[in-house]
């Protein structure tokens, strides 16, 4: 989407015998010197600055609109004033006014009150000064010619909004439309048949007046006055030292003149106080003594000349404007060339960064333009503050979002930090972007990119990634023939496990997920370009796999940003799953990491099937570049009757957790092939459970665990302090009870060998209510210590116990907190 300008309209040059004022409404192309206005007693709207209907004849992309709104009922003379055309310098008798038109109206007049005019046009009826029966909605040079006209007068066009008869013409201008485009002062009667007028300079900003040349779609052209100076906008050769910005502006000296020529006019967005902004900053390289002429408001009085002595390299010259007396608001600024010293014939150079400030000190440090810093402490994409040059981005600007910082854009649709014209209210533009790892972007569908969007992924070596790519990328993208060492997985391929990709060109679109691992041993970073999601909403289709019980589907955050998820999920990092519920927080695989509500741009995630659903639907509520929110837990996960056990050993620690809820969704086990990692879950009427939900204080609950893993281990049980029931844990091999109830923490240490690849009748957790109809339930005695003896009575010393022969027979001696024994005979299994 284009941003659209109406410029503070000033001169160009003092005209001489074969120059042309001109003027069109393509954004960024300035030099617009008739300044177009409403006056009194119109029935018209100045409509403003619209695309163009756009046809063979004039292929510009902007026009400007004017409608009629009522009709004209006074008797008598009918003309009515619709739109004056001031001038900004004079205009000598005889000359020819050119404006492209194109039009539902059927009668345009022209008043002047000294002279008769000449009024020329391809078709219609045509008296001296009115043109009848104009050609409809077609282009055409409508060509006037023009008395004198002084610096600063106006010329009407006027518009006859009656509808009726003359002449024997019919004629109805009430409620029509009538487009100006391409309007020209020149010495040439001769109507032209296709309109380009060259392009001059860019807009400056607004206040603080700062300005550079980035990305700029001007073509080169013909420098004003004598023509001694073409000036173009091209790549900043030494894009380093001072200046840092990418493009310039370029002028070239090509002739000798008589004297100083007007070689380049810096047009001003908007006017500007030199009380306020004393000195005007240009940051110059030239590669000779280049002479200019400097002057304020194109006024020959007061103006300052500059001879440079600082060759081939970028400087900071400050332009003070109190050497100008004769106005106090400045709003443009004539550069001219004095052609007659030898050094600026043929010379060059260069011109960027315009800056209008209070102080004199030079700048050592142009910072790139498009940096987003967010001083703003705002989120606003259009905020001064929040960029680098204090200027918000143009459709043609290359864009930086870096990591690190305390706020990011979010684009809104609010009107930018510019007054926008008519309905073309126009914002959150850029030509390139590019997001370094860790930083966000709100609503990335409001911002029109033109160019390309590169994301920045900065990813630690030896480690698996569940990842998504915001942009339409391939395998190629990350993948660089082991060098760095790179492998990518899917998910689903045959059930609900990770399938190796293979293939370069194996696609991954916006929102697609896939696993990630690294096998460098320093961090690296990967960029993927492309094209950003341009919708509200993104709906992405579920692939469903099933692994043997429940089925799962791999989703990829499609934002560059984080996103709120209130469901639960799973992140998979090649050595098992971590996850998020909801109503109890994180479990699975303990990772250094904090796992919550949110997940960071560039990840994906695993969700269970709800239902019968069959797409995901990510929609910008979701959205949040806070970073103090993406970085918390979530304060509304329920702490109470919430019980975590955690199985620990030189592998891995992952948690499982069973929490009493009246409402909420139980999260299901997925697992990953059998590894060192001690899986816990917990069971249900055999379905496995990585979160587990209860609606009654009293249950079995058993237990499993599945791993190869043999050695010491032990299980860590968390939240019995604020969970109202009676909690004991047991192991029905060693035969231990364990009164968990009220303990904040509690350890139990094992030396564990697989019996199964499963082990789900081992380890259970029995829950009842502390009262019963308001009788205090006994305490279960706890069991403090346990000792093994032979058949023959002789106590096995606590250090042997471990080596305890499976199916032998002991004496177990279990002694009580209360002081009581319990005397049995077990077979050790």
């Amino acid at each position: 989407m284009k941003k659209i300008f109406l410029f503070c309209l000033s001169a160009l040059a003092c005209l001489s015998a074969h120059a042309q004022i001109s003027a069109n409404f393509e954004e960024g192309t300035g030099s617009v010197t008739i300044n177009l206005r409403q006056v009194a007693n119109s029935s018209m709207t100045l409509y403003g600055i619209v695309t163009n209907p756009n046809t063979t004849v004039n292929k510009t992309g902007y026009a400007y609109k004017v409608t009629t709104t009522s009709t004209y009922a006074a008797t008598g003379d009918a003309w009515e004033t619709g739109l004056n055309f001031c001038f900004n310098e004079n205009v000598s008798n005889g000359q020819y006014l050119h404006i492209a038109v194109y039009t539902t109206m059927t009668k345009i007049e022209f008043g002047d009150a000294t002279a008769a005019l000449a009024v020329t046009a391809g078709g219609g009826y045509v008296d001296n000064h009115t043109l009848r029966n104009i050609a409809q909605n077609t282009w055409f040079d409508l060509v006037v010619k023009m008395p004198q006209r002084n610096a600063g007068s106006d010329f009407k066009m006027q518009i006859d909004t009656r509808t009726g008869t003359e002449n024997g013409y019919a004629y109805d201008n009430h409620d029509k439309v009538l487009y100006l485009d391409e309007i020209v002062v020149n010495n040439d009667a001769t109507p032209r048949t296709s309109f380009q007028l060259p392009a001059r300079i860019e807009r400056l900003s607004f206040l603080p007046l700062i300005s550079n040349f980035e990305g700029v779609e001007l073509v080169s052209y013909a420098g004003v006055g004598n023509n001694i100076a073409t000036v173009e906008v091209i790549n900043n050769a030494d894009n380093t030292g001072l200046n840092r910005t990418a493009k310039t502006l370029y002028v070239t000296t090509n002739n000798t003149n008589a004297g100083y020529d007007v070689g380049l006019d810096l047009i001003f967005k908007q006017s500007f106080s030199k009380s306020t902004y004393r000195y005007l900053h240009f940051v110059i390289k030239t590669d000779k003594g280049i002479k200019l002429e400097l002057k304020p408001n194109n006024e020959w009085d007061g103006n300052k000349t500059y001879t440079n002595t600082t060759f081939g390299t970028w400087f900071d010259y400050a332009f003070d404007l109190n050497d100008h007396t004769n106005n106090t608001t400045i709003y443009n600024v004539r550069l001219c060339i004095d052609s007659r010293e030898e050094g600026n014939r043929n010379a060059e150079f260069y011109i960027d960064e315009i800056y209008a400030s209070s102080s004199n000190t030079p700048r050592t440090e142009i910072l790139p333009y498009g940096v987003w810093n967010g001083s703003a402490a705002d989120n606003d994409w259009n905020s001064l503050a929040n960029w680098s040059n204090n200027v918000p981005p143009f459709e043609t600007s290359d864009v930086v979002i870096p990591a690190g910082l305390a706020n990011y854009p979010i684009l809104n649709n609010s009107a930018p930090y510019y007054a926008p014209i008519a309905d073309e209210i126009t914002y959150n533009d850029c030509q390139n972007i590019t997001i370094e790892p860790g930083a966000k972007l709100g609503n990335q569908h409001l911002l029109n990119v033109t160019g390309d969007a590169t994301v920045n992924y900065d990813l630690t070596a030896g480690r698996w990634y569940t990842l998504a790519t915001p942009v339409a990328a391939t395998v190629q993208n990350f993948h660089f023939d082991k060098s760095p060492s790179t492998w990518l997985q899917s998910f689903g391929e045959g059930g609900a496990q990770w399938t190796y990709i293979n293939r370069l060109d194996y696609p991954l679109n916006i929102g697609d997920g896939f696993a990630f691992f690294i096998g460098e041993s320093t961090p690296q970073q990967f960029a993927v370009t492309g094209s950003l999601t341009a919708d509200e909403s993104t709906l992405k289709a579920l692939a469903w796999a099933n692994d043997g019980d429940y089925d799962f589907a791999l989703v990829g955050n499609p934002y560059v940003t984080s996103i709120e998820v209130d469901r639960p999920y799973l992140i998979y990092t090649g050595a098992g799953y971590s996850g998020y519920n909801p109503i109890s927080g994180n479990w699975g695989l303990t990772l250094s990491e904090t796992i919550n509500k949110y997940l960071a741009p560039l990840q994906s995630f695993i969700i269970e099937k709800d239902g019968d659903e069959t797409a995901y639907t990510f929609t910008p509520a979701m959205q949040t570049t806070n970073e103090a929110d993406a970085g918390a837990l979530r304060s509304s996960a329920d702490t109470s009757d919430l019980l975590r056990i955690t199985a620990s050993n030189t592998s891995a620690s992952v948690s499982t957790v069973i929490a009493k809820r009246e409402t909420g969704k139980a999260s299901h086990k997925l697992f990953d092939s059998i590894s060192a990692t001690p899986d816990i879950y917990t069971l249900k009427t055999e379905e496995k459970f990585g979160v587990q939900l209860l609606q009654t204080k009293e249950a079995v609950i058993p237990v499993g665990l599945r791993t190869n893993y043999t050695g010491a281990m032990s299980f860590t049980f968390t939240g019995m302090d604020n969970y109202d029931a009676q909690i004991v844990f047991t192991d029905a091999v060693t035969g231990s009870i364990m009164d968990l109830t009220d303990l904040t923490s509690y350890t139990y240490g094992l030396d564990y060998t697989p019996a199964v690849e499963n082990e789900e009748n081992r380890f259970a957790v029995q829950f009842s209510p502390k009262t019963i109809t308001g009788i205090a339930t006994p305490m279960i005695d706890k069991v403090v210590d346990i000792q093994y003896y032979n058949l023959q009575g002789v106590c096995i010393p606590k250090v042997e116990t471990l080596s305890l022969v499976a199916g032998n027979l002991y004496i177990v001696k279990k002694i009580y907190k209360s002081g009581k024994s319990e005397v049995s005979k077990s077979i050790i299994r």
